[in-house]
């Protein structure tokens, strides 16, 4: 393949990353929303639903720009700092899903519903964080990609 080809095709990658990012936030900040209203079937369907994105992200973010187009490029970008921040990532929300599993098990009390949204916050920060760094950092070196038109990472909380 070209580079030019292979520029082009990594660009998009990125790009879709990008978009993943606002999605991510989008089914994060829904589920939490579902929560404090009180639909608990609703929020953990939403929760799912940023579980699997998260590791169709993830895979595609790993193979095709950390395995694929970094060691293309001169960047002295750590590629093992965003595995480690994925698999932890992963952890927590398999951690974040099974407590809304054993919650389930008794009425949804405002105390739980705070109790779950504590549980997520570290999670939150994170994902806020890593995907700030991806815009700012990452894509940039492997792609010279501007995050969005001003310069700005779409990933802000």
């Amino acid at each position: 393949m070209s580079d030019a080809i292979e520029n082009c095709a990594i660009e998009r990658i990125i790009a879709t990353l990008c978009a993943d990012h606002v999605r991510l936030k989008h089914m994060f900040d829904r589920h939490q929303e579902e929560l404090v209203g009180g639909r608990y079937e609703l929020s953990h369907e939403f929760l799912l639903q940023f579980q699997r994105l998260l590791a169709d992200h993830v895979t595609v973010e790993e193979q095709q720009i950390l395995d694929r187009a970094m060691p293309r490029t001169s960047t002295r970008v750590n590629a093992n700092l965003y595995r480690a921040e994925h698999r932890q990532m992963g952890v927590m929300v398999e951690q974040i899903e099974r407590m809304f599993v054993e919650a389930s098990s008794t009425p949804l009390t405002r105390r739980k519903m705070i109790d779950l949204i504590d549980a997520e916050r570290p999670l939150k920060g994170m994902l806020e964080h890593h995907c700030h760094r991806e815009e700012t950092v990452l894509f940039p070196a492997i792609a010279g990609f501007a995050a969005s038109p001003a310069g700005e990472p779409t990933y802000a909380i």
